[in-house]
């Protein structure tokens, strides 16, 4: 399989706690709280309708504080769990991930934090050839007892975020 092939069989959605992400309104407003994180106790819930997958390896948290970022791959350390004909899915930093969100918050150590942000990647791809425009669900915990927060607005469909009808997305390999 070529990287182009790889490259378009999946979409990268940039979620930047958006809702739709083309309004970029921010659904909690920036601060600290990204940078107060507890790496290790950071999960990522990603409830996905039928007739579409997430490519493992294409979930991406980005966190953003005075004018640097560290990017935190995600990995899934449990197989997705059916969810009302989708599939429910529970990420996690990966080592490498917690490792450099802790590095990035040792950077802001003893001062007082700037404004922080995050954003999401997914790499998604149709399982069926028209999946259905119907809700999704992603949503963070950023320290284990932490309240959950929405990453997208709760009920909005996956065309609110890419932009085009998940019949658009390409086929999954």
């Amino acid at each position: 399989m070529t990287i182009a092939r790889i490259l378009l069989s999946t979409i990268s959605l940039a979620l930047a706690l958006a809702m739709p992400l083309r309004a970029g309104a921010e659904l909690f407003p920036p601060g600290p709280a990204p940078l107060a994180a507890v790496p290790a106790g950071i999960r990522v819930t990603l409830i996905l309708p039928p007739g579409v997958s997430l490519s493992p390896g294409s979930a991406v948290l980005t966190v953003a504080a005075g004018g640097a970022k560290a990017d935190l791959p995600l990995s899934e350390p449990v197989p997705a769990v059916p969810d009302n004909g989708g599939a429910r899915h529970l990420l996690q930093p990966t080592p490498g991930g917690i490792a450099a969100l802790q590095a990035f918050q040792a950077q802001f150590a003893g001062t007082q934090p700037p404004a922080s942000s995050m954003q999401m990647r997914l790499g998604l791809c149709r399982t069926d050839d028209t999946p259905p425009e119907l809700p999704f669900l992603l949503a963070i915990r950023l320290a284990p007892g932490a309240p959950v927060l929405p990453l997208a607005a709760p009920g909005a469909g996956l065309s609110a975020i890419t932009g085009a009808p998940p019949s658009a997305l390409v086929p999954c390999p």
